[in-house]
């Protein structure tokens, strides 16, 4: 027969988290966050973009000899281009987190930065 202590489960005192890509997974640049909160003001909606200056919406090139000679026009896009990489809803919780974190991060970086000099 087993004794009482025995049948208690153990208290675990650790977890252990692994860390899986999933198949949607990338890395972006991001250059700035655009969001706010939500509708029912539960989260916090941001959607990261990384900026460049815009492809031409035309160019023209003179033929010479049945092969591409040089550029005579191009029509440009005036504005800079922000591309929405991705978008994010976060709760308010996750967002402390985050918050926390990178200023953590922050912090870190800016030492370096000190150390580097």
């Amino acid at each position: 027969m087993a004794k009482p202590s025995e049948n208690k489960k153990a208290k675990k005192t650790t977890i252990d988290f692994d860390y899986i890509k999933s198949k949607q997974f990338r890395v972006i640049h991001v250059d700035g966050v655009h969001g706010g909160i939500t509708p029912k003001g539960n989260a916090i909606q941001m959607a990261m973009f990384s900026e460049r200056v815009p492809i031409p919406r035309n160019e023209k090139y003179v033929i010479k000899n049945g092969k591409l000679g040089d550029r005579v026009s191009v029509k440009e896009q005036d504005a800079i281009v922000r591309e929405v990489e991705v978008e994010a809803i976060v709760d308010l919780a996750i967002a402390e987190s985050i918050h926390k974190w990178l200023g953590e991060k922050i912090e870190l970086a800016v030492k370096s930065r000190i150390k580097a000099k």
